[in-house]
């Protein structure tokens, strides 16, 4: 399992992003040199990007990355990046597990997200800043994984 990174979200694309076809552009970099590296020689499976956290009318000095865009842009972005990343690796046969909303779109929906009400990350689940601590919920996307893999499905 790879991931692209919130990263990318979180600080650059505010600099560094200015359409579509900008991060059509990175998804299939990454992609294509995941197909390079890794295709043949196991079962590839991409992370989404987490939800973005909610920061405006937050004081953010003391976070050692910066926040950049409003939050509604950086949601935009990230809707737009998962979306892309979705579909390039149904493209490639990779394996795309949605941690932002199900964990994977091919799968039933899972009780327990990553996101609050409006999309935003459920801080009840982070570090307080913008990671995701508490791993129950990707723990059972995983352990299913796994089932269908016994099983023979996936």
């Amino acid at each position: 399992m790879v991931s692209l990174g919130e990263i990318d979200v979180r600080a650059h694309f505010n600099n560094h992003i200015k359409s579509t076809a900008d991060i059509q552009l990175l998804v299939d970099n990454f992609l294509n040199q995941l197909d390079i590296q890794l295709s043949g020689k196991c079962k590839v499976g991409v992370y989404s990007v987490i939800p973005p956290r909610k920061v405006d009318g937050v004081n953010t000095s003391s976070f050692s990355i910066p926040f950049l865009g409003t939050d509604q842009q950086r949601l935009q972005w990230t809707e737009e990046l998962n979306n892309l990343l979705h579909v390039g690796c149904l493209a490639r046969g990779f394996l795309f597990v949605d941690v932002w909303r199900d964990y994977a779109l091919h799968v039933p929906a899972s009780q327990e997200h990553y996101q609050d009400k409006d999309g935003f990350m459920d801080m009840s689940r982070s570090d307080g800043i913008c990671h995701m601590v508490d791993p129950e919920p990707l723990r059972r996307f995983i352990c299913g994984l796994q089932q269908k893999q016994e099983a023979g499905t996936l």
